[in-house]
């Protein structure tokens, strides 16, 4: 008995192997893949019942199989066939195999090429008729786009796409050389070289080293323009050249620049300061470093030209005339504000316009940490009407908005910068207190 179980291990495995192709052969032929049926018959094939009982049916069962597999495969379309050859390649992948996956990349790219061809020899004929007359009749662009796909495989198809780029670049040196004559009689040398650089053809070089020179020269005649102030001719001359070379263009700014400049210049040598003033500003460089030069110098002059004014009417002023003097020395302080003789001119008569009611001595030392000026000591004043002011040495500083109003310097320059604890309201209080002291 064990050895019958032993004679029948080999016909279980044969069965074994028959119903799981069998089962295979029927998944696919679930999926839509016709190819199942090979797996069938195949399973049909190596059965044990076939091999052992009907050996003379195993040459029918296979011509069969053939020819059913043959009309499948024939009514399949290519996406079909292409998924069972990438499932097929993917039982064996290995995705973390590099040579693996070249190798279904490649397997893709010959069934493109096959799939590629096969569609081009359905419709040779035809398609080679059709790009013959595109060729023909002369419409390259055409037998490029539709011939490039087939050129691998179709020797004639390459050499009518290889011959129609040729013509077609041909073509297009033809039409840019058309106007070169007449464009390098009219001193478009450098939208001529520009055009004709595009072109990286050896036929076009002898054109486009002769512009080159052509421009070179008439460069070197815009700098001359340049530098002897022709500056309307170089703008003219340079205007065929702007768009095409940075180098005419940059001459042409420099060009205008300079010709603002010497209108400038001319305004300045007739004293028209306040139209060269303006003129300046509203020109397209008034921002620019040497024009802003321009504007000083000019209101510098005006400046002097006023001062001459005023120190001829202070000449003829008497000194006790004191408000008339002060609004002389005040515009003279506000033109001229570094230099020392006109302030203290100011000083001189805002000091006889002051009429004193009172003064208080206030130091340091009388009110220690609460002492909120940065000199030791000052003399606090009440001037008519109600005028508060803080005297320190020569200076005179303003303590309330009249004081303020009267151009008296700034309290600020002497407050400490830290916080105080006496603050300016107290000082102008103690300054009207003073006030109040002398007219009860």
């Amino acid at each position: 008995m064990i050895l019958a179980f032993i004679k029948s291990i080999p016909r279980l495995i044969n069965w074994i192997f028959t119903i799981v192709i069998f089962v295979f052969g029927l998944a696919l032929l679930m999926t839509s893949f016709k190819e199942g049926l090979i797996f069938i018959l195949v399973a049909i094939f190596i059965s044990p019942y076939l091999m052992i009982r009907a050996p003379s049916s195993k040459l029918i069962i296979i011509l069969l199989g053939i020819v059913i597999t043959n009309i499948s495969l024939y009514y399949e379309t290519d996406e079909q066939r292409l998924l069972v050859g990438f499932l097929i390649q993917s039982l064996w992948l290995d995705p973390n195999n590099d040579e693996d996956l070249k190798s279904l990349s490649a397997y893709f790219e010959r069934e493109k090429r096959k799939n590629r061809k096969m569609a081009y020899l359905a419709i040779r004929d035809k398609q080679l008729l059709q790009l013959e007359l595109l060729y023909k009749n002369h419409f390259y662009e055409a037998v490029i786009k539709q011939g490039t796909p087939y050129i691998t495989f179709a020797p004639q198809v390459r050499e009518w796409v290889n011959n129609a780029k040729n013509k077609l670049k041909q073509k297009q040196i033809e039409i840019a050389l058309k106007p070169v004559p007449q464009m390098m009689k009219a001193g478009q040398y450098a939208e001529v070289y520009q055009r004709l650089a595009s072109l990286n053809s050896s036929k076009v070089q002898k054109q486009m080293l002769e512009a080159k020179m052509a421009f070179e020269k008439e460069l070197d005649k815009l700098r001359l323009l340049y530098e002897t102030g022709e500056y309307k001719k170089l703008i003219i001359k340079a205007k065929p050249h702007v768009k095409f070379d940075c180098r005419s263009t940059k001459l042409v700014v420099e060009a205008k620049k300079a010709m603002v400049l010497q209108e400038i210049a001319k305004l300045m040598k007739e004293h028209q300061y306040h139209n060269a003033i303006r003129f300046t500003r509203q020109c397209d460089y008034a921002d620019q470093y040497e024009f802003q030069e321009v504007i000083q110098h000019a209101q510098n002059q005006l400046n002097k030209i006023e001062k001459k004014k005023i120190l001829e009417r202070l000449a003829t002023l008497p000194s006790d005339l004191v408000e008339a003097n002060l609004r002389e020395y005040r515009q003279l302080v506000r033109l001229f504000p570094y230099e020392p003789k006109y302030q203290r001119k100011l000083d001189f008569y805002k000091k006889k316009q002051i009429k004193i009611i009172s003064t208080l001595i206030l130091n340091q030392e009388e009110y220690g940490n609460k002492w909120p000026f940065t000199v030791s000591k000052g003399e606090l004043e009440c001037q008519a009407p109600g005028i508060i002011t803080f005297k320190v040495h020569d200076k005179i500083y303003a303590v309330d908005e009249l004081a303020r109003a009267l151009d008296y310097q700034d309290i600020n320059e002497i407050w400490k910068k830290q916080e105080a604890v006496m603050t300016k309201a107290e000082i102008s209080h103690k300054g009207l207190k003073l006030c109040m002291r002398m007219h009860p």
